[in-house]
């Protein structure tokens, strides 16, 4: 049997040139080849267009994240840089608070413990930018926790603030210091009168210095007399508040009208010998709610 020929196309290729025609012989599977390579170009083509969208809304998305998270850097950088700046004022402030407790001798409150940093955990390579949104909101929440406390602080600054300038107001309305230069003559108490020669309760203390010895306030106050009393001679009475009045007599001349303010330590008057007295001597009292107390335990 002989052999049946193998099947093929022509495929005749005519120059508009005029030159001879070219004829091309292809096996008839040919088409079938070409036809397939089209197919598996254009699936490659598909592929490729698809991997190429998903490539670059991929870097678009990469690129939206790391603008996120360098703004998001840049707002924890601020809110640590905050929280830095409000922890140093909370010291202060407690170091303040603490040395006006000290002069005032009150006895340090137990302080609340600084706020705990937060941590925002492992919440994985997808979770990027809510990663960043929670380490700002756990910022946010100690920046306002410090910012609660400072109030607070402040506040009670503010109240011991108030509570120095009411000791200070009282220490200087408070005797405590000589009311004029000398040397005791005669003590608080119970003594032998140089007038009557009885014994009698001395109501405060005698110092003597020479004639014209400047006599001060010794704290401040309001003068609510600058007179002669019988016995007394010339007196300034000086009422202080918190009860505290002091008395200066036998004086020589005043300094001080009354209705005047003083201040602790400005001269009043001057050391004379006017009124029942044997010698130039000031005479000098202190009253604690209308009591008469030893001056002495007020002369530092």
């Amino acid at each position: 049997m002989s052999d049946k020929k193998k099947e093929s196309l022509t495929l005749l290729l005519i120059p508009h040139t005029g030159k001879e025609p070219v004829s091309l012989k292809l096996p008839v599977s040919t088409p079938r080849f070409l036809a397939a390579a089209l197919v598996v170009a254009f699936l490659f083509l598909a592929l490729f267009l698809q991997s190429y969208l998903y490539l670059t809304a991929q870097v678009e998305e990469l690129s939206y994240l790391q603008d996120v998270t360098r703004a998001q850097k840049a707002e924890i950088n601020h809110l640590a840089n905050q929280t830095l700046q409000l922890k140093q004022q909370v010291a202060e402030v407690e170091e303040l608070s603490a040395q006006i407790r000290e002069i005032l001798g009150l006895v340090e409150e137990a302080e609340a413990a600084d706020p705990e940093l937060l941590s925002a955990g492992d919440l994985g390579r997808d979770q990027l930018a809510d990663r960043g949104g929670f380490r700002l909101s756990m910022g946010s929440m100690e920046l306002d926790s410090l910012r609660q406390t400072l109030r607070a602080k402040a506040e009670e600054l503010q109240d011991l603030v108030s509570l120095a300038e009411e000791h200070q107001h009282r220490l200087e309305h408070t005797p405590s210091i000589w009311p004029t230069q000398g040397r005791i003559t005669s003590p608080f108490g119970q003594r032998r009168s140089p007038i009557t020669r009885r014994v009698q309760f001395h109501r405060g203390i005698d110092i003597a210095s020479f004639s014209g010895t400047p006599v001060v306030a010794t704290a401040s106050g309001r003068v609510v007399e600058a007179s002669y009393r019988s016995g007394w001679g010339r007196l300034i009475i000086i009422n202080h508040g918190y009860g505290f009045h002091t008395y200066y007599a036998h004086l020589r001349g005043f300094a001080v009208s009354v209705g005047d303010t003083v201040s602790k330590g400005q001269r009043i008057g001057y050391m004379g010998n006017s009124g029942s007295s044997t010698g130039t001597h000031l005479h000098y009292e202190v009253h604690v709610n209308r009591e008469p107390v030893n001056p002495r335990e007020y002369m530092h």
